[in-house]
């Protein structure tokens, strides 16, 4: 009257249970045998997409002077610069540069920032509404641009400075 362990019957192993493929009534019998190529068809889709991200991103950036190692130390100036008209910002800033004199009360260095930028385009006609930021080590200034497009240059049409105390001032080139 000992104890066995031992179960009666045939003993199979899962290799011979496997032989036959999968059996009726299962979930890994109702479904549709892989296709012949899948895996080729997904890698090389992988690599035609990897590619295509590649081809645009040199499209969208090669005009916007944007550089790893100048993402890398100011990363949200350059993705600003990638989406920003590059004339239109150097043309902010130039118009910023020739009327330093009025930021002296904010000392040196000035940082210059676009911090909105709205270009329209309407019959032919572009314009633009830019806001820039400009900072010292004593303080903040904002500046508000209207530039219009005139045979392929943009010229500044109005630039207003706003102060930290609320006051207005409008800026004429030197």
């Amino acid at each position: 009257m000992g104890t066995s362990t031992e179960e009666s019957g045939p003993k199979s192993t899962a290799a011979e249970d496997n032989a036959g493929g999968p059996k009726e009534g299962t979930v890994s019998s109702s479904r549709p045998p892989y296709p012949k190529h899948r895996d080729a068809v997904i890698l090389g889709s992988a690599i035609l997409a990897i590619v295509l991200i590649l081809v645009g991103a040199y499209f969208f950036t090669r005009d916007a002077k944007v550089t790893l190692p100048g993402f890398i130390k100011k990363p949200f100036g350059s993705l600003s610069a990638l989406f920003s008209w590059p004339d239109v910002q150097e043309k902010c800033e130039s118009y910023i540069r020739q009327n330093e004199r009025r930021f002296s009360h904010l000392g040196r260095p000035l940082r210059i920032s676009l911090i909105k930028q709205e270009i329209n385009v309407s019959k032919g006609e572009q314009t633009a509404k830019i806001t820039a930021k400009v900072r010292g080590p004593s303080g903040t200034n904002y500046v508000h641009f209207l530039l219009e497009q005139r045979d392929g240059d943009w010229t500044v049409t109005s630039a207003v400075l706003e102060h930290e105390s609320g006051r207005y001032e409008m800026l004429r080139p030197n």
